[in-house]
C-alpha cells in the first residue's frame, strides 16, 4: 500500500519506508520510523504522535499537527 498519511500507516502496516526530501530513505517498524523526528523531515511541520489504549489492549495512534 502507498499513502501521504501516516495514520493510513499506523493503521494499516507494520513495515513503514519514509523517504525525505534530500531523499534519504528511512525504514523498518512504524513504531521506530513514524515519530515527530522523522514526519517533520518528511513534512516539514512540527507534529505530535498521540496514543490512545482501547478495546483488548490494543493502542490507536494519530498524528496532529502543532
Amino acid at each position: 500500500m502507498s499513502s501521504h498519511s501516516p495514520d493510513h500507516a499506523f493503521y494499516c502496516g507494520t513495515t513503514v519506508v519514509m523517504i525525505t526530501k534530500d531523499k534519504r530513505i528511512i525504514s523498518g517498524k512504524n513504531d521506530q520510523v513514524l515519530n515527530s523526528k522523522h514526519l517533520k523531515e518528511v513534512y516539514g511541520v512540527d507534529v505530535e504522535i498521540i496514543s490512545k489504549k482501547i478495546a483488548d489492549d490494543k493502542i490507536v495512534k494519530t498524528c496532529c499537527l502543532l
